[in-house]
């Protein structure tokens, strides 16, 4: 367990190491009179080759670097703590956005506040909700580089059948078009009209409904709330239409195999929904009771850790490939990301039946609540409550209080460590 006391004494001992070994280390170079910059990200598998192509262009742009990217673990932001304090940062990371209230709060990421200002990066054209994952406390701690969002993907073929002409654009349609789509036969769901897919949308549809999950100082749950009753009150309904059914498709792919009408969904899963046979398409989320859209947004940028060798390489690395707009852009075709600056989603690129609902989408979607502590504390306390909800072993009620009584004082502990 990394403590804020040590984490602050690893960064103390990495920035340390750094310096002694600065005059055999951070000139380091190959054969080729170049310094060698170490790349660390999580993806890994297929999306290796992907970044692999972006490296190699910038490698072959200029002669004063080599960047090679080296696929880490799930833990990889542990790993990075732990490679500080033994004096080895990397010296660029492909970095989870929505980790930066966790980690910039322990000093393990370098701010950039004052490299964008000297070299004019114009970050106002990276959409908000892209940038402010990226920031912690007024400071900004990367340039964000890909992003997600959510969308309703639903099945062409399903809908015909049920004669349904429209998508549906609120709560109210969504119930009414997945009734018509559910096959529930002797007791069992057969079809399902619409997929939950478990309790990890609710904060989306708590903002489709007008309410919020936590205070702004970050002390104090607020999904106890009229709103937060009216979307469990909805899910319930359909739980006791059977249009699902809890854990119906934890496992196994339903929508990839035609049993599912319609889910929510994101970008990545399209090489998926490609492979399946579907024949499918995507459009924006339905809207809440009073009308309200939303969307939940993630994604990617390019960070400098603390102790990192080769800083100055990394920012020239980050600059080439999240503040170059074209460079931005390739790398969303090749990954089929969606972009986190609103004038690379003005290209032609993504004018199409496929892209359109992400693109707009983007417009209104927020990050999941980035104060320090609610990913942890939402994760052993709210989730719990609310799969016990979809078990039905708690009622509506039940559920956000017990929530809330466990998620406060971890708030407010994690508010007064930070």
């Amino acid at each position: 367990m990394f403590t804020k006391k040590r984490i602050m004494q690893a960064v103390t001992v990495s920035l340390a190491a750094g310096m002694l070994l600065s005059g055999c280390s951070a000139g380091s170079s190959s054969s080729g009179g170049r310094e060698q910059l170490t790349f660390w990200g999580p993806w890994s598998g297929d999306q290796v080759a992907q970044i692999n192509q972006m490296t190699k262009k910038y490698n072959a742009s200029q002669t004063k670097y080599t960047v090679k990217y080296t696929a880490q673990s799930s833990a990889m932001e542990q790993k990075l703590l732990t490679s500080m304090a033994a004096g080895d940062s990397p010296d660029v990371v492909l970095w989870d956005s929505f980790n930066t209230s966790t980690y910039a709060p322990k000093g393990a990421l370098q701010p950039l506040n004052d490299l964008i200002k000297k070299d004019k990066i114009d970050t106002s054209t990276y959409y908000p909700a892209a940038l402010d994952q990226l920031k912690y406390d007024g400071k900004t701690y990367g340039l964000p580089l890909v992003s997600d969002v959510r969308a309703l993907v639903y099945n062409k073929t399903m809908l015909k059948d049920a004669g349904i002409t429209t998508l549906p654009t609120t709560w109210d349609e969504l119930l009414a078009d997945a009734k018509k789509m559910t096959v529930y036969k002797n007791g069992k769901l057969e079809k399902s009209g619409f997929s939950l897919q478990g309790v990890g949308f609710f904060q989306m549809f708590l903002w489709q409904a007008g309410g919020e999950s936590v205070s702004k100082d970050g002390k104090k749950a607020t999904f106890n709330s009229a709103q937060g009753l009216e979307v469990l009150n909805f899910w319930k309904q359909l739980l006791d239409n059977h249009i699902y059914e809890n854990g119906y498709d934890t496992n196994t792919d339903e929508f990839s195999a035609g049993n599912v009408a319609m889910k929510i969904d994101a970008p990545w899963d399209i090489p998926t929904l490609d492979k399946s046979g579907v024949d499918y398409g995507f459009a924006e989320l339905p809207a809440g009771p009073t009308g309200i859209k939303a969307s939940q947004t993630g994604g990617f940028g390019l960070v400098i850790p603390k102790g990192a060798k080769h800083a100055d390489g990394a920012w020239d690395f980050i600059k080439w490939f999240a503040a170059n707009k074209d460079n931005e852009l390739a790398f969303c075709k090749i990954a089929q990301w969606l972009p986190a600056d609103t004038e690379v989603a003005k290209d032609a690129y993504w004018k199409s039946e496929k892209w359109t609902p992400f693109i707009k989408s983007l417009e209104y979607a927020r990050p999941r609540p980035t104060i320090t502590g609610w990913s942890d504390a939402s994760s052993k306390t709210l989730d719990p409550a609310l799969q016990q909800f979809m078990a039905g072993r708690l009622t509506a009620k039940q559920a956000l209080n017990q929530a809330e009584s466990q998620i406060n004082p971890l708030l407010e502990k994690a508010a007064a460590n930070q």
